[in-house]
């Protein structure tokens, strides 16, 4: 992955002093749908989960989800898709 990274930074012309340790590919990206989707991709690791919160952990932060009947309905190593009623999303 290391290798891939450097590649594409290299391509993209990406000054070492953002690419070390800040790449754009360690970067979450958190895509919302209206108020019942939400899709993590990057680097998570579930801190908590009930019907009502979910606490993700990502490279660089903590993003804490607030809502009711919440489920995971897909979930891949690097990537979880959360469906429910999304009340508030926090980035911390």
């Amino acid at each position: 992955m290391k290798n891939i990274i450097r590649f594409f930074n290299k391509v993209l012309q990406i000054p070492s002093s953002v690419s070390n340790d800040h790449s754009v590919f360690s970067e979450s990206l958190v895509m919302i749908r209206g108020h019942h989707h939400i899709l993590i991709q990057q680097h998570y690791r579930i801190m908590s989960f009930s019907q009502t919160e979910v606490t993700l952990q990502t490279n660089n932060k903590t993003i804490h989800i607030k809502g009711t009947n919440l489920y995971i309905k897909m979930m891949y190593p690097q990537e979880i898709v959360l469906e429910g009623d999304i009340k508030e999303i926090k980035f911390i």
